[in-house]
C-alpha cells in the first residue's frame, strides 16, 4: 500500500496546525480540603493554553469569602493560585462560583474536595458547569463509568500525544505496520500507565512532559530525512513501544489528579485506559480515512500540486519538527523555572 502523499498530507497539516494552536480543552482543575467547619483551603489550576488574563476568579456565596492566597505562578504545563476560604458561620448551603473574565473557552472543571473526616469525593462539571456546592451530600469518589469519558477527554485534549501518534502512522504506512506500531504504543503506556496508578514507580511531571515533546521532535526529524534505511522507517513498533512507556506515565499524571477510588481502582485504571485507546483508535480511523480519499481522488494530481510527494513529506516534517520545538522549549523553560 502507498504512504500518503501529495494532497492528503496537506489536509493533515491543516488539522494538526489548528490541534497546536487551538486551546488546550484539558479541564480547569480545583483541589479543596475542609480543615474546620468555617475553613477551607486549595489551589486553582488551569491549562497554559488560557492566557493569565483569562484565569477564572473563585466566588463563595452567603457569609463565605474567598481569598487568593500568593499570585498566579506557572508550574509545568498549569497555571496554578492557591486559594483560601473563609466563613462567618457554618453554612452547609454555600456555593462556589467560577467566573472568567472574557466567558469559559470551553472547559470543563474537575474538582477533588477532602472533607474535614478524610473522605474525597471528585466530580467533573462540564463548561457550562461553573457552580459547587462544597458541603452537599454526595458519594465518594467519582462514578466508576465516568473514568471512561475522562479517558476519552485526556487522549482526544492532548495534542502532543495525538501528534505523535500522527507521525507514528505517518512512518509506518501500511496498514499491517500501522496496525503493529499502535499496538507497540498502546502495550507499553498501558504498563507504565498501571505502574505509575499503582505507585509502584513515579516519575516528576516537568522531565516526562519534556521527553514527550522531544518524541515528537524526534518522529520529524526521521520524517524529514530522505532517508528510509533507519531503524525508525524500517522498524516503527520499536520507537512506539520505547516511547509508549513515556508517554503512560503522563497519561498517569492526569488520572493521579482525579485519584482512584478504593476498592475499584482495577475497574477504574482499566475504563480510563479503555476511554485513553477509544480516543486513540478514532484518531488512527480519521488519519486512515484522509489515507484513502487521498488514494481515491488523487487530490494533489487534480489540483496540480508543484511538490512532488517526497518534498511534500519533507516539509510536513519541518513543519512538525518545528512545532513540536517550541513545545520542547516552553516546556524546558518550565522545567528550569
Amino acid at each position: 500500500m502507498k504512504r500518503l502523499r501529495n494532497g492528503g498530507w496537506w489536509l493533515l497539516l491543516a488539522f494538526w496546525t489548528g490541534i497546536a494552536f487551538a486551546h488546550d480543552s484539558r479541564p480547569v482543575y480545583l483541589e479543596l480540603s475542609q480543615s474546620n467547619p468555617l475553613s477551607f483551603s486549595g489551589r486553582l489550576q488551569v491549562p497554559t493554553s488560557l492566557a493569565v488574563d483569562e484565569f477564572p476568579v473563585l466566588e463563595a456565596s452567603r457569609e463565605c469569602a474567598v481569598a487568593a492566597q500568593g499570585g498566579i505562578v506557572r508550574s509545568g504545563e498549569a497555571y496554578v493560585q492557591k486559594i483560601a476560604i473563609e466563613c462567618a458561620s457554618e453554612a452547609r448551603d454555600f456555593v462556589l462560583t467560577l467566573k472568567y473574565p472574557k466567558g469559559n473557552p470551553s472547559l470543563s472543571t474537575l474538582v477533588r474536595y477532602t472533607a474535614s473526616d478524610g473522605a474525597q469525593h471528585t466530580e467533573i462539571l462540564p463548561p457550562d458547569g461553573t457552580t459547587w456546592q462544597p458541603l452537599a451530600d454526595r458519594h465518594a469518589g467519582l462514578p466508576v463509568l465516568d473514568y471512561l469519558g475522562v479517558g476519552v477527554q485526556h487522549i482526544l485534549s492532548g495534542y502532543d500525544h495525538l501528534l505523535f501518534v500522527a507521525c507514528l502512522v505517518w512512518i509506518a504506512g501500511t496498514r499491517r505496520r500501522i496496525l503493529i506500531t499502535v499496538t507497540g504504543f498502546t502495550v507499553s503506556h498501558s504498563v507504565t500507565l498501571a505502574l505509575a496508578a499503582f505507585d509502584v514507580v513515579q516519575l516528576p511531571t516537568p522531565p516526562l512532559e519534556a521527553t514527550i515533546a522531544l518524541s515528537i521532535v524526534f518522529l520529524a526529524c526521521e520524517i524529514a530525512k530522505e532517508r528510509r534505511d533507519s531503524l525508525t522507517w524500517k522498524y516503527p513498533v520499536a520507537v512506539s513501544t520505547a516511547f509508549g512507556l513515556v508517554h503512560g506515565f503522563a497519561f498517569a499524571t492526569a488520572l493521579s489528579d482525579i485519584g482512584l477510588p478504593r476498592g475499584e481502582m482495577a475497574l477504574s485504571l482499566f475504563l480510563f485506559n479503555l476511554g485513553v485507546e477509544a480516543g486513540q483508535i478514532a484518531v488512527v480511523l480519521l488519519l486512515w480515512c484522509v489515507q484513502c480519499v487521498d488514494r481515491r481522488f488523487r487530490v494533489s494530481g487534480r489540483l496540480g500540486w508543484a511538490l512532488t510527494g517526497a518534498r511534500l513529506e519533507k516539509s510536513l516534517g519541518y513543519v512538525i519538527g518545528s512545532l513540536a520545538s517550541v513545545m520542547l522549549l516552553s516546556r524546558l523553560v518550565a522545567f528550569g523555572g
